[in-house]
């Protein structure tokens, strides 16, 4: 896919984009995989770092979710996370 539609997907541009994808090349979490002449399209593969890196952020959310719930009660945690785009 085109960094434009990598940016509209995440709400961003696609400026921001291909910045994010550099930094994930960076920290080992994906590998462009990008044929010569394919302009700016990029064929992403998550690493094995990558898989560790969305757990532990999945992780993370759940464990935020949990405390919200545990302060605010479940119906006023999901008024609150409804409210959210």
């Amino acid at each position: 896919m085109s960094y434009s539609e990598l940016g509209r997907r995440a709400g961003i541009t696609a400026q921001s984009a291909q910045a994010t994808v550099r930094q994930l090349e960076d920290r080992g979490a994906v590998e462009r995989r990008t044929d010569p002449g394919r302009g700016r399209t990029a064929e992403l593969h998550i690493t094995a770092t990558g898989q560790e890196l969305l757990r532990a952020g999945r992780d993370a959310y759940d464990d935020a979710g949990a405390a919200l719930e545990r302060v605010l009660g479940k119906q006023r945690r999901q008024d609150l996370t409804g409210l959210l785009p």
